[in-house]
């Protein structure tokens, strides 16, 4: 090999080394990059652990969890990782927020369920049904109170409001959730025979869905059956739900307190004063049944 030769192939050596350092010196800086990132993305998720774990005691940790991942897959176009991290800090902070609102109003409204205090837990329920409308662990609650506190048109716009997005109000499925919009159809229905109909329909679908064993919900269910007969003037047809109360738990009232504190029956007597006797007759064999009586 001569002279020339040799100076060629050490040049291209040469050159060839400097490629090799400069790739090595680019996976070199790359792992570093990874190995920070790797750092900063532990950091975060401790601090992310730390701000959940007092959730934890309500069990929405993991629905926080979820909402954290949605936010992480769109770390394409920040122009850094801190961007990044103040953008999922800012949005699990929103979120915090308001799962930490939401929770304090159930719990507040669901006291107030307990001692019976209707009018004051209405607020809170309300507020509990911003994010969705469809949340039948806060729905069913608020048509009862809105029967409680004789607010029935308040219920109606409520059910309307739920019928504007047809397949979510056919996937409600606690059969509670349909009684009670047929509690405050029927009462409505006194004057408007549509509603009576969908109260029926409403009470039909209740009864497709209650679980065998829950005698409470299937007592309601069959009262509410018994109260659309009595609304139509239909006694047959009511005293058949009459004796299918029988041993079912049932209402504690006795008639003179039924027809005095109940808006239904002071509205349906009110117009139909002859057929007292009548309701008053099935109420006592109701709420002298064998069953326990509602609490």
């Amino acid at each position: 090999m001569n002279t020339e030769t040799l100076d060629g192939r050490l040049a291209e050596l040469r050159m060839a080394l400097a490629r090799l350092e400069e790739q090595t010196k680019s996976q070199m800086d790359s792992l570093q990059k990874q190995m920070e990132l790797s750092k900063q993305v532990e950091a975060l998720r401790s601090e992310v652990h730390q701000e959940l774990s007092y959730f934890r005691w309500i069990g929405v940790s993991a629905t926080i969890v979820i909402a954290v991942a949605g936010v992480v897959g769109g770390l394409v176009g920040y122009k850094s990782f801190s961007d990044y991290v103040g953008t999922v800090k800012q949005d699990v902070t929103v979120r915090l927020d308001r799962i930490s609102s939401y929770y304090y109003d159930f719990s507040r409204a669901n006291s107030l369920l307990l001692a019976k205090r209707w009018d004051e837990a209405i607020p809170p329920l309300i507020r509990c049904l911003e994010d969705n409308l469809y949340d039948e662990s806060v729905l069913t609650w608020l048509l009862n109170a809105y029967d409680e506190t004789e607010r029935w048109e308040d219920a109606k716009d409520l059910i309307v409001r739920l019928k504007r997005d047809e397949k979510r109000y056919r996937q409600l499925k606690d059969p509670m959730t349909y009684n009670n919009m047929a509690v405050v159809q029927i009462g409505l229905g006194l004057d408007d025979q549509e509603l009576l109909e969908e109260a029926r329909r409403n009470l039909e679908r209740a009864r497709q869905l209650v679980a065998g064993d829950d005698r409470e919900a299937l007592s309601y269910i069959n009262f509410n059956f018994w109260e659309y007969w009595v609304v139509k003037n239909d006694f047959e047809q009511a005293q058949q739900y009459v004796a299918s109360l029988r041993g079912l738990p049932h209402p504690k009232d006795d008639w003179e307190t039924a027809k005095k504190d109940w808006k239904i029956f002071r509205l349906y007597l009110s117009k139909n004063p002859t057929k007292e006797r009548q309701v008053m007759a099935m109420w006592k064999q109701i709420s002298s049944g064998t069953g326990p009586a509602w609490r």
